[in-house]
């Protein structure tokens, strides 16, 4: 298929224009995703666990792929290695959708730490009998809440 922009036939390649983690982080989480980004629409078809791949020196690890429009995701099936230095690469097979190929592979690399990434800690409020809450952008009822105390709006 070839496509067209204002009458040109599309024969510029595609890039990946960013990826997380970005090349040489460290202290990375061992259970967080790899993404990259395109500067364009790709070929879904051609991303594969086998043209976006993960490794730890020459083991591959077992990930899945997932794409939208513009960002490839690969999704260890276990936590990284704690600690450990991995290779991310995305083969210069893949393609945008008027079917033009990378240049080269891109290829990045980044290293583990051994904190999993959580949220913030629960705050149990159930004991206490007023508080107040303050707000910048708003609350809401959905789902339905009580409140006994104050609801304080910021600018």
């Amino acid at each position: 298929m070839e496509l067209f922009f204002r009458g040109v036939p599309d024969i510029i390649a595609p890039e990946v224009s960013f990826t997380n983690p970005i090349d040489s982080a460290s202290d990375v989480n061992v259970n967080g995703d790899i993404t990259a980004t395109f500067n364009e629409w790709m070929d879904p078809l051609t991303i594969t666990t086998a043209t976006f791949t993960l490794k730890n020196g020459s083991t591959i690890i077992p990930c899945t792929v997932t794409f939208d429009n513009t960002t490839a995701t690969l999704n260890p099936i276990n936590n990284l290695l704690v600690n450990m230095s991995f290779t991310a690469t995305i083969s210069k097979t893949i393609r945008d959708l008027a079917n033009n190929s990378l240049t080269e592979n891109k290829i990045w690399s980044f290293s583990t730490t051994s904190i999993i990434a959580k949220g913030p800690e629960r705050v149990d409020l159930g004991l206490s009998v007023n508080f107040a809450i303050l707000t910048k952008t708003g609350i809401t009822n959905i789902p339905s809440s009580a409140i006994t105390g104050n609801v304080v709006v910021s600018p």
